[in-house]
């Protein structure tokens, strides 16, 4: 079997998985239309204060990629617990198979949702005049960020949960990390209005590459109907794409060589 049939395996039963949960698909469809519903008439109503209806509904997508990614894992501790990960172990696959399927499976869930925001956004922009427009170029960029990202966190957060004898404490762990890196990202607030001048971290932060990469996506070098760049100084247009790409193989390896040691113990 080769490597890719390895994965396309894994994904496969992991797809499946998601389809016979219902509650869990149906809430991956509901979360996001949602927020797509408050976020309309809070952008009408002009609540946003100093952040523009682009810069959050851009901020929310990075956030719902972000998330996707992080709880990729609670699927391997849910494998661990019913012994299916002995099954895994014993088959003649590659190991780092086994994380990229289960990460495909989160960006299946991503998607999903980033779709539905992207296309929720431009038809409220559509009604209301703002600067989000549909474009196949967006939609499949989209798509690769997506992938990408989702593979990328799915192969750290794999690295706690690999530590982690349970859910809980994993969810736990993975909200202590998490959690702060979205609130000190520039996808909500600008790095300048940060206390204790924490956006000077933002450089080291990988989710402000991952919005900047998103925002150049939508509006290239100025937001719409401005003069405030997108990109901070100093940061080019490529060092978002090519930073996420090196995280997703580094953290896919990485993660696959903890996960592997810790399961052997």
């Amino acid at each position: 079997m080769g490597y890719f049939s390895e994965v396309w395996a894994v994904f496969q039963r992991g797809i499946l998985v998601l389809w016979r949960n219902k509650i869990l698909l149906f809430g991956n469809v509901v979360l996001p239309i949602a927020v797509i519903v408050i976020m309309g008439p809070a952008a009408d109503m002009e609540s946003f204060g100093q952040l523009s209806f682009e810069e959050l509904a851009t901020g929310i997508l990075c956030m719902m990629i972000f998330f996707s990614g992080m709880f990729i894992p609670n699927n391997i501790i849910l494998d661990r617990e019913t012994k299916y990960l002995n099954i895994l172990f014993v088959a003649p696959c590659h190991r780092s198979a086994i994380i990229l399927g289960y990460s495909l499976v989160g960006a299946v869930r991503s998607l999903i949702q980033v779709i539905i925001i992207y296309v929720g956004a431009c038809i409220i922009s559509f009604y209301m005049e703002y600067a989000i427009y549909f474009s196949f170029g967006i939609f499949f960029g989209l798509i690769g960020i997506a992938i990408l990202v989702t593979i990328f966190v799915g192969g750290f957060m794999t690295i706690i949960a690999s530590y982690s004898k349970n859910s809980e404490t994993f969810f736990l762990l993975s909200s202590m990390i998490g959690t702060p890196l979205i609130f000190v990202s520039n996808a909500f607030f600008s790095p300048e209005s940060l206390p204790f001048n924490l956006g000077v971290f933002g450089r080291f932060n990988p989710l402000n590459h991952v919005v900047n990469t998103v925002r150049y996506l939508f509006f290239g070098e100025y937001y719409p109907g401005t003069t405030d760049p997108v990109l901070s100084a100093g940061v080019t247009p490529w060092e978002g794409p090519v930073l996420i790409i090196i995280l997703a193989i580094v953290f896919t390896l990485l993660g696959t060589y903890i996960f592997v040691r810790t399961e052997k113990k």
